[in-house]
Parts: structure tokens; sequence; C-alpha cells
């Protein structure tokens, strides 16, 4: 928690000090959590809190804005032309209690809406992954005949024949793909988690091809499993 203060279009910042208080007049309001006033800052023991070359403080009115007893603000008023009075406190404290409802609202706000983006994610990451594995169903029912096909075909030909090499690449690239689909079958099957004790290498190699077919060639990778 940090106060700031402007002030000729820069700010003062006013963090917590060694010992875990606030510093200052301003954080007197703060470490006790309740307002405070003085029309004499030099006679307080705190120290002022501005930096040299500042406007001299001569009165001082702080509130701290409390949310269920969670210091979230601080109001502050200084140099009136007239001393300040318990009045004047009273009426920043009833100014505080609804900056803190104000501020309640807000933060309840981006919670709700950070909890709808998370929702909205999910749904997405739902949908991506339904999606993925039908793609990838009617992707290996492609594969079968080609594999089945390719077997075929080598098992008939005479040994030596130069086909033989032609017809493993195509093997070896579509068993890749096949691979391909078997990661992307796992990753979109909807089931729930459960604990158990597993190998971390071949999972870690798995991540490893995964990402291999999604980032750029100029990124290389270096394993040490």
């Amino acid at each position: 928690f940090t106060e700031m203060m402007a002030h000729g279009g820069q700010e003062l910042k006013f963090p917590l000090g060694p010992d875990g208080r606030y510093p200052g007049l301003w954080g007197q309001a703060l470490n006790e959590r309740q307002g405070f006033y003085t029309n004499t800052p030099s006679a307080q023991p705190a120290e002022v809190g501005c930096q040299e070359g500042r406007v001299a403080v001569e009165r001082f009115l702080a509130v701290p804005v409390l949310l269920a007893d969670q210091l979230i603000g601080l109001i502050a008023v200084a140099n009136a032309e007239r001393d300040y009075t318990e009045k004047d406190l009273d009426l920043l404290v009833r100014v505080a209690m609804p900056c803190a409802q104000a501020i309640k609202v807000v933060r309840a706000a981006e919670e709700r809406e950070r909890l709808m983006a998370a929702l909205r994610q999910s749904q997405k990451m739902e949908a991506v992954g339904t999606l993925a594995g039908g793609i990838a169903h009617d992707f290996n029912n492609m594969l079968t005949p080609i594999l089945g096909y390719t077997d075929l075909v080598m098992a008939r030909l005479p040994p030596g024949d130069t086909l033989h090499q032609e017809l493993k690449e195509v093997k070896k690239s579509a068993l890749r793909a096949k691979d391909l689909v078997r990661r992307i079958l796992a990753f979109s099957r909807q089931k729930g988690q459960e604990l158990v004790c597993m190998a971390l290498h071949p999972v870690l190699g798995e991540c490893l091809k995964m990402l291999r077919s999604t980032l750029p060639t100029t990124i290389v990778f270096h394993e040490d499993l």
C-alpha cells in the first residue's frame, strides 16, 4: 500500500518504513486506522513527510479508507485557510464511507468480470477440444487406408525393389501423422483428473513434440532429460 499526492505534475510516494509502519503525518492516520488532524504539524512527533523543496504543511487532516477493516486508501487535505476542527474530521469520515463502498463495488465488478473471462476461456477451450477431437477422428480414418495400402504394396514388391525406400518414407510420415492425431485426441478428451504415479520423461517428450509443431522453426530446443 503506497499513498501518493499529486504536486506540480509529480507524485510523492509514501511506502512502508523499515519498522513496518507508514512514516510522516500521512502515516499516523494509516497506522492508527482512524482520522487525524493537526493545526501544528511541526509539534507532531512524526515527520511531515514532504520532501525538501515541497510546499510546507501548515495544517493537516487525513482519514483512512477502510473496507471490512482492510486498509485500502487514504483521504488527506492540507493547508486550509483556517484551523481544522472535529467537524471537518467528521465530514471527511462521512466522505470516506461512500468511497469505500464505491471501491467495493468496483472490485466486485472486476472480480465478476475476471470470473466471466475465465468461464469464457474455459468454454472456448472445451469447444476447441471438441472440434479437435472430431477433426482428429476424421483424419485418423484417412490415415488408416494410407498405412494399410502402403503395407500391402510393400508386401507385394520383390525384395530389393527401389520402391521399398519410397514407401517406407510414406509410411514414416503417416505414422508421424498418426502420432499427432493421438496427441490431439488426448488433448480433446474430457474426463475427470486423477493423481497417478508416472514417468515424466515420456510426458516431457510429448510436450516438446507438440511445441515443435506449433512454434516457429527458428526456435531450437535443447533437451536435458
